[in-house]
């Protein structure tokens, strides 16, 4: 809420807040159904990880839905098993 309040007023929006932040997650939600993809050799580096031992986990303060959303779409599980955390799940 704090970072829409910051660009309704840099940028001198007249909608409220509200309407700025739903806007927001409509526009991610979007974005997430057709445009989300690794980053190049993500998947050949997290493999190497795992060959290292290393252990790996996402942690997030995205909405859980949005991270949860990214999860099912990249299939997550895959990669990070069930250390995928959304913000319910990270002590602030």
């Amino acid at each position: 809420k704090e970072c829409c309040a910051t660009i309704k007023e840099m940028f001198n929006l007249v909608d409220p807040v509200e309407i700025i932040m739903r806007d927001e997650y409509d526009f991610v939600n979007e974005l997430y159904d057709t445009h989300l993809n690794f980053v190049p050799g993500f998947p050949e580096c997290h493999a190497h990880f795992q060959k290292s031992g290393i252990k790996s986990a996402i942690a997030s303060n995205c909405a859980d839905s949005v991270i949860f959303k990214a999860a099912r779409a990249l299939k997550l599980e895959e990669f990070f098993g069930d250390h995928i955390y959304g913000i319910s799940q990270v002590d602030n």
